[in-house]
């Protein structure tokens, strides 16, 4: 059976003529400080400066404030009214010098049970992080139009936000029941709430149709709206967004954007979740500088401007993707497509869609894609956001400059990226792909997954020596990176530090979006998937790690591009690396590792293919370095006749100017087994509990006295022979 879909033209007989209208809660209820203890009354019976909302540590009681309207007393209970505007108005006022704390959301009106209702979910919550909020008014048009239709009573439940975490400006962690006197930052113990007060704004309006179908029958009501009016949020004066949204009441229905021109928005607008916006190519809203276009309905639009953005978008819309191009992005490679992408990113986070489709383009960026999370008041948050592409059909070129990364996901959680390229511009070239960094206000930046093709110049003096850095992770956990190719002097950096004295790179990112720490830990870190890492030039290593644990590397293909005169190798590891996990094929990079630090913990199958320079050894070890715990396995497919391990004066020349910058640009000449070390307390290197397969042959298993005087319980297989080291 086919079913017809049959549109309707709705005019209205009667000028439309908007009354207002105010009332005060039925009930009251607070919860004291027992939870048995209920206060409850008429409106008419209490004195609303006597509500609160806070929390009692020593007591660990939640004071909540429960008011309840019955609409169905009032004029909107007749079947011909149509709500247009409900907001609902209250006072809040914090105790003491602290900020409100307060959220608010609608309770099941279902439930009678005061008690339990008080502590139960809420079923829609309306504001959260009240406390940042200066101006008390929430838009409860939806819930208000649901409770009438439902003939049920609205049940409004404001309470303390302990969810809430703030730093203060001595680094100091607290939550909203800490509370206090002094500091101007701190979120208030409590706040009274007073006057909540629900304004409406609603019509009587009747309405005559062009068929003779009964309202009853409709499947779809469809209103075309006038690109000429001034402002499409007032209710009257023409064929307004605002208007047609107060016709359709609680109904579904399509608004369509039909004719080509500026759809202004001017004031506050709302379009609720039964609403379908269809927007024609040509047809774009203007949302006016402090304004807001609230949207939880479907956006009907293909990858075509709709937006011209002053003010804010948010809601809960509908969509399972936001299209940069519907904010203006051409995607030709050449425009700067900066803004419209960032806006992009900042509705889908806005309005919970969390996903941006960039769908085949290239978008040129000129300034860092925001893609962080502070917590802080006002700011938006960017946990579960997405961004996908179309394989190598999507670009991201970055002309954001040196020392700026293309795309920063600092204190960002379960953020992904997939699917698309990041290079560098030829006009102003970006010198770092991804920074992922650890913010001060809240440590975390976890759980983020990209699979993603990262490709930047050949520059060893970008990033003040460092070269060109494809991945910089600074104390970022728990981040997955999969089937990725990259491409830079310096492919990945992981390292606990973040300009600090005692880091021997002196690694600091210099313009991070977000305030960070100066260290923590960083750990959790995975490369699966057939990863590729290119370090381009050969004058950087292709993994540097500080003080970093628990890196897996699964199928991994590190190699580097011809360019330098001096070799680099696949891992530097400054500090110690624990619970290295390594797989995988080494190529060009005749080194696997150079180690300053310790290296516990590690488990490493490296099969070796050509490389360039054959007498470099496998592994260099700096005079204070030690291989713990671990197993390394070497098989080397071409240029076998080489040594196993050399080492390098690494202590004391650390400290020499000239050294650090050789350090950066990966030069470091490597000394002789006994150059600089003839003095057995000048080194303190050693292998311990350790075993190492090589197919090296038997003259080149010897270890240098300095390592072997100190190592213990560690066993060197070669092609045809084995050193014990007891």
């Amino acid at each position: 059976m086919r079913l017809a879909i049959v549109t309707f033209i709705v005019i209205l007989t009667s000028t439309l003529c908007a009354q207002a209208l105010e009332f005060q809660p039925d009930k009251v209820v607070r919860l004291g400080a027992n939870v048995d203890q209920i206060v409850s009354g008429a409106a008419s019976q209490v004195v609303f400066d006597n509500y609160f909302v806070a929390w009692n540590s020593d007591e660990n009681t939640e004071y909540r404030l429960c008011v309840e309207y019955d609409p169905k007393s009032t004029a909107l209970a007749q079947s011909n009214v149509t709500v247009l505007r409900a907001i609902l108005k209250f006072e809040s006022k914090p105790w003491g010098l602290g900020r409100n704390a307060v959220t608010v959301d609608v309770l099941d009106s279902r439930n009678s049970d005061w008690r339990q209702l008080a502590y139960m979910p809420g079923a829609e919550r309306l504001l959260a992080d009240g406390w940042t909020q200066k101006k008390y008014e929430l838009n409860i048009t939806s819930q208000l139009r649901q409770a009438l239709s439902s003939g049920q009573s609205l049940r409004i439940r404001f309470s303390q936000d302990n969810d809430t975490d703030i730093t203060t400006k001595d680094g100091k962690r607290i939550k909203p029941f800490d509370g206090g006197t002094s500091d101007q930052i701190q979120v208030s113990s409590g706040c009274t709430v007073s006057k909540p007060t629900i304004s409406v704004v609603y019509d009587t309006i009747s309405v005559s149709e062009q068929s003779d179908r009964s309202v009853a029958s409709r499947e779809v009501t469809d209103f075309a709206i006038d690109p000429a009016l001034p402002d499409q949020g007032q209710l009257s004066g023409g064929h307004t967004i605002g208007r047609a949204i107060a016709l359709l009441g609680g109904k579904s229905g399509t608004i369509r954007l039909k004719k080509s021109g500026q759809y202004t928005i001017g004031s506050n607008l709302l379009i609720p979740e039964n609403v379908e916006l269809k927007v024609a190519r040509g047809a774009i809203m203007h949302v006016n500088p402090d304004t807001k276009l609230t949207i939880h309905g479907y956006i009907n639009a293909g990858p075509h401007q709709i937006f011209n953005q002053q003010g804010i978008i948010d809601g809960e819309v509908q969509n399972s993707d936001i299209l940069p191009q519907w904010f203006g992005a051409k995607g030709d490679g050449i425009a700067d497509d900066t803004t419209c992408l960032q806006q992009a990113v900042d509705m889908a986070c806005r309005t919970g869609v969390m996903r941006v489709n960039l769908g085949r383009g290239h978008y040129r960026l000129t300034r860092t894609l925001d893609c962080t999370n502070s917590r802080r008041p006002n700011t938006i948050r960017r946990d579960y956001l997405q961004i996908h592409g179309s394989s190598f059909q999507t670009q991201m070129i970055g002309d954001t400059g040196d020392g700026h990364a293309v795309i920063e996901t600092s204190g960002s959680q379960w953020l992904e990226l997939h699917n698309f390229k990041i290079k560098a511009g030829d006009k102003n070239p970006s010198s770092i792909g991804i920074f992922a960094g650890c913010p001060k206000i809240l440590p975390q930046c976890q759980n983020q997954v990209f699979h993603l093709f990262i490709s930047l110049h050949d520059d060893i003096q970008a990033n003040e020596g460092l070269g060109t850095i494809g991945i910089w992770n600074f104390a970022a956990e728990e981040h997955t990176y999969h089937s990725m190719y990259i491409a830079a002097n310096r492919p990945v950096i992981l390292t606990a530090f973040n300009n600090q004295p005692s880091d021997p790179l002196g690694m600091e990112y210099k313009h991070p979006m977000l305030d960070l720490l100066n260290v923590h830990s960083l750990g959790m870190t995975t490369f699966s998937g057939e990863c590729f890492l290119n370090a381009i030039g050969r004058r950087a290593p292709a993994v540097t790690t500080n003080c970093a644990n628990t890196i897996r590397f699964e199928n991994t293909y590190i190699g580097g591009s011809p360019g330098a005169k001096s070799p680099a190798h696949a891992f530097e590891v400054y500090g110690s690396l624990v619970s290295l996990n390594y797989s995988g094929v080494v190529e060009s990079l005749a080194t696997f590792m150079k180690l300053h630090g310790q290296l516990i913990n590690a488990n490493a199958t490296v099969t070796f293919g050509n490389i360039t320079t054959v007498n470099e050894s496998l592994l260099k070890m700096g005079s204070d370095a030690k291989v713990v715990n671990s197993t390394l396995k070497f098989q080397l497919e071409a240029n076998s006749n080489r040594p196993l391990l050399t080492l390098f004066q690494s202590g004391k020349a650390k400290h020499n100017d000239d050294w650090q910058q050789d350090v950066k640009q990966g030069q470091v000449d490597d000394i002789a087994p006994t150059a600089g070390l003839t003095d057995q307390s000048d080194g303190e290197s050693a292998l311990i509990n350790t075993e190492i397969f090589t197919n090296l042959p038997k003259h080149h298993l010897n270890i240098a006295p300095q390592v072997s005087r100190l190592s213990r319980d560690t066993v060197i297989y070669g092609a045809n022979a084995k050193v014990n080291l007891r």
